[in-house]
């Protein structure tokens, strides 16, 4: 049996994502034809929706404040938020206010330097969204809410044919990605909820690779991606995978706690990186080869260790805030 608080498959999942993406983002000039590979985002959104549900909804009925919940979330986004935005604006220029995940108010792009950032922000719309009404609804409502946002969804997409993949990172297409992140999260929050019934059981099973094969069939050959096969893998298939991943264990947990650890970081540079090579000599697969260890060092050497001293800090701030309370 796994750790109760641990879903290997599910980091395996998220790293595989985050590679899916950078390579749709290194086309056209990759090797490989990668149409399905934004999609990998949605499946970012629903894994997110399970994971917060189950770290944070039992802690906000017990007392934790939405702003307790919130400051805990932007500890965990901003200092990789912190690297990407800054080598986007180092790299290709910019507004400051993306180091605080503002959008730019001057382009359509949401973030003309590195664009991935918008769905960190729709990710954050989403957790204020959790905060401070979602944990509350009753399973019924979060079915409603599925719902309501899923047919939201194929409705944008069947009026705006083809631009399924850009849902999200324009002013012009937010009001579809808030629909596409609102959906996913709400099915990832159900999907708990759901599992919560079974004590969330979940254990090593050599199933477990079908999922791995699934996700990769996606990226690689999901059939009308842009639009009908896109909208059927973010409505059925990723919360199909994400129910079963939930239950499945991968049998090499090594490599499923790396994936996981590589996949913020890689989702973070990959952009600005690919742009500034893209007229090289040097070829995509030897930047692909680069940008992974490199993603892994800076989990290992950056993101992790800022986090840990934030944390610190806001504890010692919460602990001299208590004494001044108290004297």
């Amino acid at each position: 049996m796994a750790e109760r608080n641990r879903f290997v498959t599910l980091d395996a999942l998220r790293g595989i994502a985050a590679i899916g993406v950078m390579l749709y983002h290194s086309m056209p000039d990759s090797p490989l034809v990668i149409p399905g590979g934004y999609l990998a985002v949605d499946l970012f959104f629903v894994l997110s929706g399970f994971v917060i549900a189950f770290t944070y909804e039992h802690k906000l009925r017990e007392g934790m404040t939405p702003r307790e919940f919130l400051t805990l979330r932007a500890i965990r986004l901003w200092p990789m938020l912190l690297v990407g935005a800054g080598l986007g604006i180092a790299l290709y220029g910019g507004q400051a206010g993306m180091l605080f995940l503002l959008p730019s108010p001057y382009s359509d792009t949401l973030y003309p330097s590195n664009p991935p950032l918008w769905s960190l922000m729709l990710e954050g719309i989403a957790y204020l969204g959790f905060a401070t009404f979602a944990w509350r609804l009753r399973t019924g409502g979060l079915v409603v809410l599925a719902g309501v946002s899923a047919a939201t969804l194929a409705g944008f997409a069947f009026i705006d044919s083809g631009r399924l993949h850009e849902f999200g990172a324009f002013w012009s297409s937010l009001p579809a990605g808030l629909a596409r992140v609102a959906f996913s999260f709400t099915m990832g929050m159900l999907i708990y909820r759901v599992r919560r019934g079974d004590g969330l059981r979940h254990g090593p099973d050599k199933r477990a690779w079908s999922l791995v094969a699934g996700l990769l069939g996606v990226i690689f050959f999901m059939p009308d991606s842009g639009r009908t096969g896109g909208v059927l893998a973010i409505l059925l298939v990723f919360p199909a995978m994400l129910w079963f991943a939930s239950k499945w264990e991968l049998p090499l947990p090594r490599a499923g706690l790396l994936l996981g650890a590589v996949s913020y970081p890689l989702y973070c540079i990959h952009v600005p990186i690919l742009a500034a090579t893209a007229a090289s000599a040097v070829s995509r697969p030897v930047v692909w080869a680069i940008l992974i260890p490199v993603s892994l060092m800076l989990d290992r050497w950056w993101d992790r260790p800022v986090r840990r001293w934030l944390l610190a800090l806001r504890a010692r701030s919460e602990a001299q805030t208590r004494i001044g309370i108290s004297t």
